[in-house]
């Protein structure tokens, strides 16, 4: 079964939010609401991990960096629609207590009640190509107890910054061997085999109205992914890499 991957980074009011996918709450609302109406269930990886899928229609919803406008915006809307999602978090600004990211107990919460499961996004967010291997694995390390730390939460999944990744890196990751599935951002949905780790998204943005919303869950945009995997491999054999801020 190919499951869509759906990613975000923030929800915010109209006119309002800074990254390059913010999406705005009527928006987002109308996509969940979507999503109720024709059967989709939401899932979590640890659910497909543990083989805990009761539905025909499964979708995970997954958020990129820990902004807190998912808390303040996004968290009300999962539970009235009775919905869960991934975080993917890069704790040092969540350690360093910055006001544009949620802070551990919002995390917590979240948890609490079931909406959300926490994962990796590097701690300081980075193009996982452009260092060495120690320093990723320093990384990963450091990701990986910071949640445990503050959440009591073994992380199973890392996600690249901007899906971009290369060989090395996957070698590096499959010899940590912590992560059960490596997520990336070049389109399409995703068979969930027993010996698939790397995972594909549908970006979703603000202006994507509801048949554009469709299109991507019913796969009619995957297309794209080929572009997006040339992109990524061309950029790699280039040795174009960056380190992406988001300390606002």
């Amino acid at each position: 079964m190919k499951i869509p991957v759906l990613y975000y980074h923030e929800v915010v009011p109209t006119g309002q939010g800074y990254t390059y996918q913010k999406i705005e709450i009527d928006e987002f609302e109308q996509q969940l609401q979507y999503l109720r109406e024709n059967g989709y269930e939401t899932v979590s990886f640890s659910d497909i991990e543990s083989g805990n899928i009761n539905t025909q229609k499964p979708v995970i919803i997954t958020f990129d960096d820990g902004f807190r406008t998912v808390y303040r915006n996004a968290f009300p809307l999962l539970k009235k629609y009775d919905m869960k999602a991934t975080l993917f978090l890069s704790p040092k600004y969540i350690d360093e207590c910055n006001d544009y990211y949620m802070s551990w107990d919002m995390i917590r919460e979240m948890v609490e009640v079931g909406v959300a499961e926490i994962a990796s996004h590097t701690y300081s967010h980075i193009d996982v190509r452009s260092v060495d291997k120690r320093t990723l694995l320093m990384e990963l390390e450091q990701t990986d107890n910071s949640i445990l730390r503050e959440t009591g939460i073994v992380s199973s999944v890392i996600c690249f910054l901007y899906g971009v990744f290369d060989l090395k890196t996957l070698r590096i990751l499959d010899e940590y061997g912590k992560y059960r599935y490596y997520v990336a951002s070049f389109f399409g949905r995703t068979n969930f085999t027993r010996n698939n780790k790397l995972i594909q998204r549908l970006g979703i943005k603000n202006g994507d109205h509801i048949s554009m919303f469709e299109r991507k869950l019913q796969g009619k945009e995957s297309y794209r992914g080929i572009v997006h995997l040339l992109r990524i491999i061309k950029s790699s054999f280039m040795h174009h890499y960056e380190t992406y801020r988001i300390d606002f």
